[in-house]
């Protein structure tokens, strides 16, 4: 793991623990809003993970038609 996803991991697992707080303090929207953070988070953290493996990929070849 590089620490650029050590990092991303911290801030979901904060993230996590902030959801599950706003919801026991009763505050759905809000809950929502930090549910949708954590996804976009998710995202960045698999897109932190394949881009070495994106450099080793040989570009595409249009399928033309």
């Amino acid at each position: 793991m590089t620490i650029k996803e050590a990092k991303i991991e911290e801030a979901m697992a904060r993230l996590r623990q902030a959801r599950d707080l706003l919801r026991e303090a009763s505050a759905p929207r809000a809950a929502a809003a930090v549910a949708r953070a954590l996804k976009s988070a998710d995202g960045a953290r698999r897109h932190a993970h394949l881009k070495p493996y994106r450099a080793l990929r040989p570009d595409k070849v249009s399928g033309g038609g």
